[in-house]
């Protein structure tokens, strides 16, 4: 047999050894191969010679700085925000729950456009009660001739109508709160009365309930002893009162029976099955509301009417006289009821992008809440603020240097801001790069340094090594590094101001990090 054929014969051996069918058998052999190959390597490789670390005499580079030169280029910067020449914060004048958002983040709106809509069905039921007692007041302008008579009569029905929409408003009232509100109260008639459910506003709900307890009790005494004598117009106005508080509660209990876990029960029912029953409540007080507005409304007419009968006997001037003003006093009434309802209305006073919108349908909001933001992004302004001293050194009309774009001074304010004790500043900027909203470095454009006191001096933050108090800085002698210690100020930007330990003109290491004590060091040139 040939050397040749051993040797194959020993590889064939090798491979049925270490590749058997039996999948098991061969990882374990592979594996036990592996381990004796690693064990041999480490003995190897632990005989061998070590390595002869040699020593590297190559200095390390380093960039010096003086701080005059620092402070040159950092002492007129400034932080600016921008934004848009032309904003509005959409916000609402009344509280209200929102019924619909018109706009989304993004959308181009024109000037006038809606944003939101509050809700108003009891302001658009008053505006068309207005737009009747104006209709009215000119139907009796064309024909003043109604009769004195005529005239008590129809008083004396508004009257009567009156007086039974404040005792029908009395009487739901009260079984409002009594079956539906009292359920959601442990102790109702107390000071205390104690909500039942998880709710968010639980103060509120104690404090209306206690409230209501003496309002409500005060309107029904009235309601029964009230004839067409009484100061209607004052009943009318309790009435409405405890209707808004039955109308508070009634919200707050809707949207926590809305949020209400399905496992969360009531007098043995789930939370979520009260649900309808405060919403029919909340249908019956905003009916009443209604018949209460439309009592006064018809009770100011009446007596309007009456005036005006009584007046027709003084003669023609007179009586036109006096059904002019019915007219101007109806019209009157019709701008106030629009106005009521234009609250309800959000509108955008610009044209722009919407860049935010804060709340969503369904939602119950308070007065004066963020509802929009509308700018037009296209048309960008920076305002700063800088302090007195520096405000003397600025001009309108002066260039700037914004980022890596150029602007103008376009106003400089007159007077202190009060939350921030400084003078605001605001600059044209012609970089269309920049979005509104973010924050940039603006630079006065100038052929003259600031002026160098010895007093303050600034260096870059990476120049010094900070310690617990105060921190230290790199200079060079004789290419060895020297820590000098100094005593740091305020911060602004990159930069720390310097009150002691460096001069003007020396010059320290730009950037301390990873150097040491006594390091051999090259200065770049």
């Amino acid at each position: 047999m040939s050397i040749t054929q051993s040797m194959f014969g020993v590889l064939r051996d090798f491979r049925h050894f270490f590749w058997p069918a039996k999948h098991w058998l061969r990882v374990v052999r592979l594996g036990a191969l592996f381990l004796v190959i690693l064990i041999a390597g480490r003995f190897l490789l632990a005989d061998a010679e070590p390595a002869i670390e040699v020593p590297s005499d190559t200095a390390q580079l380093v960039t010096l700085v003086t701080p005059a030169e620092v402070t040159a280029r950092e002492a007129s910067a400034f932080v600016g925000t921008v934004r848009a020449v032309s904003e509005a914060q959409i916000q609402n004048e009344v509280a209200g729950r929102v019924t619909a958002v018109a706009v989304r983040p993004g959308d181009e709106i024109a000037a006038g456009a809606i944003v939101a809509t509050l809700e108003n069905s009891a302001q658009r039921a008053a505006v068309l009660q207005a737009e009747g007692a104006y209709e009215s007041a000119l139907a009796a302008a064309a024909q003043s001739e109604t009769g004195v008579e005529s005239a008590q009569a129809s008083l004396e029905q508004a009257q009567n109508t009156a007086v039974t929409a404040v005792q029908s408003a009395a009487s739901s009232y009260s079984n409002v709160l009594l079956n539906t509100i009292d359920v959601f109260f442990a102790n109702p008639s107390t000071l205390i009365p104690g909500v039942r459910i998880d709710s968010s506003q639980t103060p509120t709900l104690n404090s209306g309930r206690v409230a209501l307890q003496d309002s409500l009790s005060t309107l029904t005494s009235q309601a029964n002893a009230l004839t067409t004598e009484a100061d209607l117009a004052t009943v009318i106005s309790s009435a409405e009162s405890v209707g808004a508080e039955l109308l508070i509660l009634l919200d707050i209990l809707i949207t926590d029976v809305q949020q209400a876990a399905a496992s969360d029960t009531l007098a043995g029912q789930p939370v979520s099955n009260y649900g309808g029953t405060l919403a029919t409540a909340r249908s019956t007080v905003v009916s009443n509301q209604g018949s209460l507005t439309s009592a006064r409304t018809g009770l100011t007419q009446a007596e309007a009417a009456l005036l005006q009968a009584e007046q027709a006997g003084l003669g023609s001037d007179t009586v036109t006289s006096a059904a002019d003003a019915q007219v101007k006093s109806a019209l009157g009434s019709l701008r106030a009821a629009q106005a009521q309802l234009s609250k309800t209305i959000l509108r955008t006073p610009i044209a722009g992008t919407v860049n935010d919108v804060a709340v969503n349908a369904g939602d119950f909001i308070g007065a004066f809440t963020q509802v929009a933001e509308v700018a037009n992004n296209g048309s960008l302004e920076v305002a700063f603020f800088v302090t007195e001293a520096e405000a003397l050194s600025l001009l309108v009309g002066q260039e700037l240097q914004i980022g890596s774009a150029s602007g103008t001074i376009v106003s400089i304010a007159p007077a202190v801001n009060q939350a921030t004790q400084k003078t605001e500043v605001r600059a044209t900027v012609s970089d269309s790069t920049l979005t509104n909203g973010s924050s940039v470095t603006v630079r006065p454009v100038t052929s003259e340094l600031p002026s160098i006191t010895d007093e303050t001096v600034w260096l870059p933050l990476t120049a010094v090594r900070f310690t617990a108090t105060d921190g230290s800085v790199f200079v060079v002698e004789n290419e060895t590094l020297v820590l000098k210690p100094v005593t740091l100020g305020r911060i602004k930007g990159s930069t720390v101001e310097i009150t002691s330990g460096v001069t003007f003109t020396e010059a320290v290491v730009a950037d301390a990090r990873g150097l040491t004590v006594a390091q051999t060091v090259t200065v770049a040139e």
